[in-house]
């Protein structure tokens, strides 16, 4: 399965080949939801960068937190797809990636569970540049 571009009318989400990587190991996989005060510290919808989390995956984009990469990195993980890095976890997780979903999906979620999956980090010169982030603060 190939990412692909996904347009959303004015916003394109940049999405890099799979032949540029960096690096490719297994690692666990779960998934969250935004939105939940349960699930997340602070404000539910604002990720450890700054962005409006909740109005990205409303608008279609694929978001992840992890800890062993930088904000604006992209991964592709087998079985899901390209997400941008933009959210931490909890930092005994130091190799695990987690899925960010909408607060009305917490059956995904659970369904989701934890997985061991192929994560590969895609390379970027600029990757902030091409990546649009929402920034939406009320």
């Amino acid at each position: 399965m190939q990412p692909s571009e996904r347009d959303n009318k004015n916003q394109v989400e940049t999405k890099k080949n799979l032949s540029d990587t960096v690096s490719a190991s297994i690692r666990e996989v779960t998934a969250y939801n935004v939105g939940d005060p349960k699930q997340n510290l602070g404000n539910p919808c604002i990720s450890a960068n700054g962005e409006n989390i909740c109005a990205a995956l409303n608008l279609g984009f694929k978001r992840c937190a992890a800890n062993f990469v930088p904000f604006g990195t992209q991964l592709y993980i087998a079985h899901y797809g390209v997400c941008t890095v933009t959210d931490r976890m909890n930092r005994r997780y130091r190799n695990r990636v987690d899925i960010a979903m909408k607060v009305t999906e917490k059956d995904k979620a659970l369904q989701f569970g934890l997985k061991r999956l192929k994560v590969t980090i895609l390379e970027s010169s600029d990757q902030k540049s091409k990546i649009p982030a929402v920034y939406a603060f009320k």
